[in-house]
């Protein structure tokens, strides 16, 4: 992995396809407008039934109608909002949970990991330390045979 090369932009391009962060729209109803999460989930997979029927209108729009059908009451977002709700960066980085994608959690991750790293490395230095010590021993006591 060390020589692998990662086109970034192309990356980041592609995760924006295929509505993969949806249900971060379907979590955001249910924590921020009081949706139930049932609900929340129907809602978000309306809006993308609803987008690919409707695809010269706006998302927002979509939501909009989609909701009040559901609830009785439209949700409004702007369209930068909804873009933002479904951005890949903002779904990775909402996730701070133990596990979780954040960078601020496997940045935590990575640091405990390097801390056990450094001390597997520890221990096998001093156990290498010790079977050469043993090896230099064996072969003294051989040698006086």
């Amino acid at each position: 992995m060390s020589d692998a090369a990662f086109n970034r932009a192309k990356l980041a391009e592609r995760a924006e396809l295929g509505w993969i962060t949806v249900t971060e729209l379907a979590d955001t109803l249910t924590r921020d407008k009081d949706v139930p999460f049932k609900t929340s989930h129907t809602i978000a997979s309306r809006l993308v039934a609803g987008c690919a029927a409707r695809p010269d209108e706006p998302r927002s729009a979509v939501l909009r109608d989609v909701s009040a059908q559901v609830l009785g009451r439209a949700i409004d977002y702007s369209e930068e909002e909804l873009a933002r709700i479904l951005s890949a960066r903002h779904f990775v980085e909402v996730r701070t949970t133990h596990g979780g994608p954040s960078p601020a959690v496997t940045e935590k991750a990575i640091e405990v990991s390097e801390a056990a790293l450094a001390a597997d490395q520890q221990w096998l230095t001093g156990r290498l330390e010790s079977l050469q010590a043993a090896e230099q021993k064996l072969q003294e006591a051989a040698s006086r045979l």
